[in-house]
């Protein structure tokens, strides 16, 4: 104990005389962007929080394992975590990026979502809905393939999702502030 009481008065000691001498006094409260991610397994998903960083700021809220963002435009939450799901459709690649909208989805579409791609989630309680993809911009055109058909403007379909992912077809509401499309 009496250990590290003196440790504890050293970095005090050292603290002091570093203001003294005028030099800049450390912040201990602020960490760098790098040391949100720098424990990550997934080099991806790492890389791809230090982008989002630069764009939205650093996460408002953050665990070892994933930073998550507040609203942005119409999405009420950005998140990415520290995973690299693979997945085959429409073609391959790694999902650790999700986007949440608010909206209620009747309960008749939610098997159908279903059908169509594993990265549409509904949850019927908040009521949210996400898309995990690999980028916010596939997030995106996988939110605004959600919205089209619960607002009755296209079928749910595995064709039709795919045409819009395939083919980089964004809604219009979405700002493309990663510059992704």
């Amino acid at each position: 104990m009496f250990d590290l009481m003196s440790k504890g008065l050293q970095a005090y000691k050292e603290e002091m005389d570093a203001q003294a001498r005028g030099d800049k006094p450390k912040d201990y409260r602020r960490p760098t962007r790098s040391m949100y991610v720098d424990h990550w397994r997934h080099k991806e998903p790492a890389e791809y929080a230090l982008k989002m960083m630069k764009v939205f700021g650093r996460p408002h809220y953050s665990t070892h394992e994933m930073g998550g963002w507040k609203e942005d435009g119409d999405v009420a939450k950005m998140v990415v975590k520290d995973e690299f799901l693979a997945h085959g459709f429409p073609k391959l690649h790694h999902d650790f990026v999700y986007s949440y909208i608010n909206l209620h989805v009747p309960v008749e579409f939610v098997g159908q979502f279903a059908e169509v791609t594993e990265s549409i989630v509904i949850d019927r309680l908040v009521p949210y809905v996400y898309a995990r993809c690999g980028s916010l911009f596939a997030n995106a055109t996988t939110l605004g393939f959600v919205l089209d058909v619960v607002q009755g403007k296209v079928k749910p379909s595995k064709k039709e999702y795919s045409r819009r992912i395939l083919g980089g077809v964004i809604p219009d509401w979405y700002e493309d502030r990663m510059n992704e499309g």
